[in-house]
């Protein structure tokens, strides 16, 4: 049904929050991650967890005030978002507690953990882009075990920005802002030439796609980015066009 290795940038497994989708009963299968993998198995020991959950709802600009006592020191938040969307997530303890911050898909994965890039203790997620509509899931965790505090949560819309004629953008990627969007209205047979310049940093993976009505039209990745570069390709139809970046290190790229 579902499976994980690492989890919150640590080399624990979690699974979930997962919906069951029928009664019954359920096998859950630990391993070491040799032995699942085919290599030489390791031996300790771990500890299992399996428990009910409740999802607090929230939707864009709304904020929830969240309490973490001795036994529940972890919250699930759950929100419907589109694909496309940019959004942020801000938590605000006034140093009543440290807590980690990880962003789940609606198919489960992973797309963004963080512990301190708010101010003190806090987290916050900058400009994430959401891949696919659906239910996503912001799982909000005290940082030890047993921590007593409370926060106030809000995930914020962002707006989209644009990318038209002549006009150029920055974007600055790093480890807390992985990737950015920036969009224009395309005609069909339009000819595109996009060029990429490197302000300062250093690229390591660099990744460019252009996309319209979920069609790709251009993709480009790079090890190592030159001072400039120039990509180029046809726009199909009359409509948006959305061109993603993606980048895991810290830089600031002009287009």
């Amino acid at each position: 049904l579902i499976r994980n290795d690492d989890s919150n940038g640590t080399l624990n497994s979690q699974i979930g929050p997962y919906v069951l989708p029928y009664s019954g009963e359920y096998t859950v299968v630990a391993s070491s991650y040799g032995f699942i993998n085919g290599f030489e198995n390791s031996t300790g020991e771990f500890t299992l967890t399996i428990e009910t959950i409740a999802l607090v709802e929230t939707s864009y600009d709304e904020s929830l005030d969240i309490s973490f006592d001795e036994e529940s020191g972890t919250q699930f938040i759950e929100f419907e978002g589109e694909a496309g969307d940019v959004i942020a997530v801000l938590v605000e303890s006034n140093g009543s507690i440290d807590t980690v911050a990880t962003l789940i898909s609606p198919s489960g994965i992973t797309i963004i953990s963080d512990d301190d890039g708010g101010v003190g203790f806090d987290p916050e997620i900058e400009r994430v882009v959401l891949a696919e509509s659906g239910t996503y899931t912001l799982e909000l965790r005290s940082f030890t075990l047993g921590d007593v505090g409370d926060a106030e949560v809000t995930i914020t819309l962002s707006d989209t920005r644009t990318l038209d004629g002549s006009e150029s953008r920055e974007i600055r990627l790093n480890a807390k802002q992985f990737n950015d969007i920036l969009v224009f209205e395309g005609e069909a047979g339009e000819i595109i030439s996009l060029t990429i310049e490197l302000v300062s940093g250093n690229i390591n993976s660099f990744n460019i796609t252009a996309e319209q009505d979920f069609s790709t039209l251009m993709t480009y990745q790079t090890f190592g980015l030159p001072d400039t570069i120039t990509l180029g390709f046809v726009v199909p139809a009359d409509g948006t066009v959305i061109t993603f970046y993606t980048c895991p290190l810290r830089r600031l790229i002009k287009f």
